[in-house]
């Protein structure tokens, strides 16, 4: 059976610690991934494919991302009409070819979840989602120290974005593993365990599980709530 995990959370939540931690649990994640930097120092696991086919998905609906000038009365989940099903759904066997286990993760998936799960299961996956958690307040603070401004100018973004995703979630009915960013970071050896409970195709070896604890430290998490 071929199975895809969707990485959903708000931008700096998390997801790319967890999208790494399932590459190295043995899923899939393309090639050409967004390389690492000073905001993100072990890399974001994100496939610029994918990446920029999504930014260029909002940009052509005019539909803002994270933007300070923005207002959030224009931010809406993109619809899934077949035509744009379709174009994602090459763009996927593009990247993935005839993978068995994939993730994507793109902090953009909050808006596109409904056209994403369509082409995965369109291509025969059975789709998972991983559902990443922080304090707002952390990501709001971490938002402005990789994008500047103020923590006021990212909480109504942060607020949508994770309500988007939760409607979305509950509406699929599909598997959906919560798992908190400091969980994840103080105690990676009973998220991995959680996970292998919640998506038994991800039993990993000794070897990979000792991979996962020496990735995920708590330097990680940027900013945290006393």
């Amino acid at each position: 059976m071929r199975r895809a995990i969707l990485v959903v959370g708000s931008g700096r939540s998390g997801t790319s610690a967890m999208a790494g931690t399932l590459q190295i649990l043995g899923a899939n994640l393309g090639v050409d991934l967004k390389p690492a930097d000073h905001a993100n120092a072990k890399g974001y696991f994100e496939n610029t494919t994918i990446m920029d086919l999504n930014r260029k998905l909002l940009a052509d609906r005019d539909i803002p991302w994270y933007s300070p000038t923005a207002s959030v009365n224009d931010v809406l989940p993109v619809r899934a009409t077949q035509d744009l099903i379709a174009l994602i759904r090459e763009h996927l066997k593009t990247v993935f070819g005839d993978a068995s286990l994939i993730a994507i993760k793109d902090p953009r998936l909050c808006l596109l979840i409904d056209v994403y799960v369509s082409a995965l299961q369109e291509l025969g996956y059975e789709v998972h989602f991983v559902r990443m958690e922080r304090a707002t307040k952390d990501v709001a603070d971490s938002m402005v120290e990789y994008m500047g401004e103020t923590p006021n100018t990212w909480l109504p973004f942060i607020w949508l974005h994770n309500g988007f995703i939760d409607s979305a979630v509950r509406r699929h009915g599909l598997n959906c593993v919560n798992i908190t960013f400091e969980r994840l970071a103080t105690r990676p050896d009973l998220v991995v365990q959680y996970i292998e409970f919640r998506m038994p195709f991800l039993a990993a070896s000794d070897d990979r599980r000792a991979e996962v604890f020496g990735f995920i430290d708590e330097s990680l998490m940027h900013h945290r709530s006393a």
